[in-house]
């Protein structure tokens, strides 16, 4: 700020940006060929699906749990949103995911959402029999592994979020991650590089070349992330991993003083080493208890709520109306009695535990056994 280098692309003196800098330091920790710095995940999602190849008429598939901002990347691609229905444990339904491949479907933009995951060992086979790109939304995956790999290191793209209650939390921002040299360089390019500034990405020579040729080749979108994002996040790289642990633990002690509660965790898979940030469960009351108990937490001070109770819900499918999009039984269902609340490093033990008593209270209050 005091040299006012705000800009990722105002480094004239030859010291790289902060933003490029971040993108070198993401990448590695991702074990990553190319991060692009991106103003948010939305962004990122939509420049990914461009750079892999989605047109206008295509179908992306699209997992029914997911926040309103996936099916609207897809939109915003001209492209058609495709919802799948979910399974018990909120991950994707890969039997519907078959079931609702088309001669158009292009693409899967595989959404994480909450942290849940499916067998992603399936998904990948899946997509490659069936010549269907995989782009990961990682907006609530990050540290999260599968089989040992990192979330986003699957599909052809993935995004990542850096909004406030995420993992790196930098108010606001996002980055795409890839290994596809030109899937890298088409979101450099729509992402809002212009002139010579390519230069001021770490990028080997051969993808200055590359990117010289192109200039000017696809719109710019101006969806560049700025340097003072890039400050927030760039020190935060290390705390990756201190984290995950600490959101661990703490969602350990957490549940564990709900033991008896009337309520169902959902589980995950043996494969995948979850990232604890946030709470959900299915509470054991009909529509109006599910009402009650609600209330009773928020009287209490809890940020917590049930998805479906909600008309204002942008997690909710069915409170989407600027597309067209076929009914997820399933998922209206699980949603309608699910109950969510973040759980965020700022939270102490003492709240945690004063949230847990809450919510016995407040399951007694809503008439729960």
């Amino acid at each position: 700020m005091e040299r006012g280098r705000l800009f990722r692309y105002d480094c004239h003196d030859g010291t790289p940006s902060a933003t490029a800098r971040f993108e070198r330091d993401f990448a590695a920790a991702l074990g990553a060929r190319y991060a692009v710095a991106v103003n948010s995940c939305s962004s990122g999602l939509f420049l990914s699906l461009l750079a892999c190849g989605v047109q206008p008429g295509d179908e992306v598939l699209v997992p029914a749990f997911t926040f309103i901002a996936v099916p609207s990347a897809v939109v915003h691609a001209q492209a058609s949103p495709v919802l799948v229905d979910t399974t018990d444990d909120y991950a994707i339904d890969l039997d519907d995911l078959v079931a609702k491949i088309t001669p158009r479907t292009r693409a899967l933009l595989l959404s994480y959402m909450r942290g849940y995951v499916p067998d992603l060992d399936r998904v990948v086979e899946i997509c490659r029999e069936r010549g269907i790109t995989l782009v990961e939304d990682v907006a609530h995956g990050l540290g999260q592994r599968w089989d040992g790999t990192s979330l986003g290191r699957f599909g052809r793209a993935a995004a990542f979020s850096f909004q406030s209650y995420k993992l790196l939390d930098g108010g606001e921002g996002g980055m795409v991650v890839t290994d596809d040299r030109e899937v890298a360089l088409r979101v450099i390019l729509y992402a809002g590089c212009y002139d010579r500034n390519w230069q001021w990405h770490f990028v080997t020579d051969d993808d200055r070349a590359w990117l010289a040729a192109h200039i000017n080749t696809v719109p710019a979108y101006a969806m560049r992330m700025s340097n003072l994002t890039a400050a927030a996040l760039l020190p935060q790289v290390p705390c990756i991993e201190p984290r995950v642990t600490q959101l661990g633990e703490r969602f350990e002690r957490f549940t564990g003083r709900l033991d008896g509660a009337p309520l169902r965790i959902p589980s995950h898979p043996p494969k995948l080493s979850p990232v604890r940030d946030s709470f959900q469960c299915e509470v054991a009351l009909d529509e109006a208890g599910r009402a009650r108990f609600v209330d009773a937490c928020v009287a209490k001070g809890l940020p917590l709520g049930i998805f479906g109770l909600d008309p204002s819900n942008s997690r909710c499918f069915w409170n989407w109306s600027f597309a067209r999009f076929d009914d997820c039984p399933r998922t209206r269902d699980l949603l309608m009695r699910t109950a969510d609340m973040p759980l965020p490093l700022w939270l102490d033990d003492s709240i945690l535990d004063y949230f847990a008593d809450a919510i016995h209270a407040s399951l007694a209050e809503a008439g729960a056994a």
